[in-house]
């Protein structure tokens, strides 16, 4: 495996990890798996939504449009989002 190859994929780790501890830190769980729906398995409202929204915003430094924001339900969409937006890291 190349260099850069083992660097990508622990960016990729990373932005995944990051992602999952804000989250995280939102809810009440001790746990939150990629396939947890924001709203119906986690509890977040709209309002704890635009606050995930700033929280993500400010950790990796990139605005992200309200209606993109809202589409991401769940917690891989929410990653997959910022992958996305972040050039694919």
């Amino acid at each position: 495996m190349s260099v850069s190859r083992i660097f990508h994929d622990r960016r990729q780790e990373t932005v995944a990890e990051r992602v999952r501890a804000i989250v995280l830190a939102m809810t009440d769980g001790d746990l939150v798996g990629d396939g947890a729906y924001l709203s119906s398995d986690l509890g977040l409202d709209s309002l704890e939504i635009y606050d995930l929204k700033m929280r993500i915003e400010i950790d990796f430094g990139h605005a992200f449009e309200d209606e993109e924001f809202v589409k991401a339900s769940t917690v891989s969409a929410l990653i997959a989002l910022v992958k996305d937006k972040l050039g694919g890291v």
